[in-house]
């Protein structure tokens, strides 16, 4: 389990994090999300001991992660596959971490077949492509066995084959009742592999729910519709939300029935289904940093 208190870390005049607190739950995969500059990574680092917040704490199974006297057997991390010298071997990369637990060569090897890398295991990291250095970050987050993992978007520069394979790899490790947090802008993925989402904007968390509940919410329910007299519809319906033909809040059985005592002719009325991107926007729309224009047509 991840328990985050009242976790506020600030960077000179920048807020990164303002009084976050969540848990974590074990035996489900918790998605993490956010637009750019959240605070997701930052949340993170603390976690793991990286960075120190400027108040509150964060634990993994009721311990600080930095006191633990074998840190990678508490949880295993991916937060930039990148940090590894890349004159080093991936075998001996995994080996000299190993060592610091006295953790053994065969569990190396186990976790070298898990991640497909056996075969190019004595090639130097730095002939590595980003997404074989993916695999090699995971192997390392498993070679103490955590009950724990955190990964930071651990599908980046993977192909569709690695992008399936780190689905299951993650599922499996909820349904061994293993705590799994995985940090992502791919929300057609998380849509995937998640059982909850939490949602962070401006360094504050904005939702936490399943996920199931979180694309069910009634303000996600979206209809396109084309009428002979929208404006007079749209006065019937209460005035909801309308862009470029969509209504907002409003299902499309109402929206029949509206148009059918007004008099109002349909030429389409088509339900939109509800997806975690429809609801990380709306939730998010007011927390982006960076924005850009929308594109002219």
């Amino acid at each position: 389990m991840i328990e985050l208190h009242h976790l506020t870390k600030t960077y000179g005049d920048v807020r990164a994090l303002s009084d976050v607190s969540a848990i974590i739950s074990p035996g489900k995969v918790t998605g993490f999300v956010g637009p750019n500059g959240a605070g997701k990574s930052t949340a993170m680092r603390i976690t793991l001991g990286l960075d120190r917040p400027t108040s509150g704490s964060a634990t993994i199974n009721g311990k600080s992660f930095a006191a633990s006297p074998a840190p990678i057997t508490a949880a295993g991390a991916l937060l930039d596959a990148r940090g590894i010298h890349p004159g080093r071997k991936a075998r001996m990369h995994l080996l000299s971490i190993a060592d610091t637990h006295g953790i053994s060569g065969a569990r190396v090897e186990a976790v070298l077949d898990i991640v497909g890398l056996r075969s190019v295991a004595n090639r130097r990291v730095g002939t590595f492509s980003l997404g074989m250095g993916q695999r090699l970050g995971i192997a390392a987050a498993m070679l103490g066995d955590p009950g724990v993992y955190l990964l930071d978007e651990p599908v980046n520069g993977l192909d569709p084959a690695g992008v399936r394979w780190i689905r299951h790899l993650t599922r499996s490790w909820a349904a061994e009742g293993r705590t799994v947090l995985v940090s992502s802008h791919l929300m057609s993925e998380m849509a995937q592999i998640a059982d909850d989402v939490l949602v962070i904007g401006r360094g504050r968390i904005l939702a936490h729910a399943p996920i199931d509940e979180m694309m069910n919410d009634g303000n996600a329910v979206r209809t396109r519709v084309v009428a002979s007299d929208m404006a007079t519809l749209l006065r019937a319906l209460g005035k909801p939300r309308e862009r470029d033909g969509i209504i907002e809040g409003i299902d499309a059985r109402t929206i029949g029935e509206t148009a059918a005592r007004t008099g109002v002719a349909l030429y389409e009325l088509t339900p939109l289904h509800s997806s975690l991107e429809d609801a990380f926007f709306t939730l998010t729309d007011d927390a982006v940093q960076f924005s850009t224009p929308e594109v002219s047509k």
